[in-house]
């Protein structure tokens, strides 16, 4: 499935654009990942089924588009591999396995929700579960997060725009005092500048 959906709702006719939408996306600076070869649930499946899946994803995807690495796999449903059954599947997440000739590297997973992510140097950040915030009226989608974050702005982790620094207030909010892993960040060699919250002045 590729841009028609499924079920009732299919759209069969905008099979043929699939390659043209996908390159348009590129062209204009988003980012394609991967969602299973057809929305599988990864729950309770054999590790050739799984591979199949997540594997077949990412090579249909390319066979449309010679190069893109669809490196971020949104989870269908939101199901992991059960950690009991499959941790070798976990593993495979993690560290990669081939199919069909291509080296399938996950970078990140995205979780179905309902909650924003933690910073990338915060110490609960972990790339294989990334929580998002989706667009939809109801207890945990947009509507509800969009206003209290607007109610309290020191929830929110913005990019200063540049890569190598990690800028963040001297003092931390209660709501995140002790996240962030400085650690990680200078191994990342990033730049740790500090500013006073109040006077939004360099510290």
């Amino acid at each position: 499935m590729c841009f028609d959906w499924q079920g009732a709702n299919s759209e069969p006719d905008q099979t043929p654009y699939c390659a043209q939408k996908l390159k348009w996306l590129l062209d204009h600076g988003y980012e394609v990942g991967n969602h299973t070869y057809d929305h599988a649930d990864l729950l309770n499946l054999s590790d050739d089924q799984f591979v199949a899946k997540v594997g077949g994803g990412w090579t249909g995807l390319q066979k449309l588009v010679p190069g893109l690495e669809p490196d971020i796999l949104a989870m269908p449903f939101g199901n992991y591999p059960d950690k009991d059954k499959h941790p070798e599947q976990r593993a495979m997440m993690r560290d990669g396995f081939s199919y069909e000739g291509a080296d399938v590297k996950i970078s990140a997973a995205l979780m179905v929700g309902a909650n924003p992510a933690d910073s990338p140097v915060s110490v609960n950040w972990d790339p294989l579960y990334i929580a998002r915030i989706r667009a939809y009226v109801g207890e945990y989608g947009s509507t509800r997060w969009l206003g209290q974050l607007a109610s309290d702005p020191s929830q929110l982790y913005t990019s200063d725009g540049d890569p190598s620094t990690i800028t963040i207030p001297t003092q931390l909010p209660s709501t995140l005092a002790g996240t962030f892993d400085e650690a990680k960040a200078k191994a990342d060699g990033k730049q740790i500048v500090r500013y006073d919250a109040a006077t939004g002045e360099a510290s």
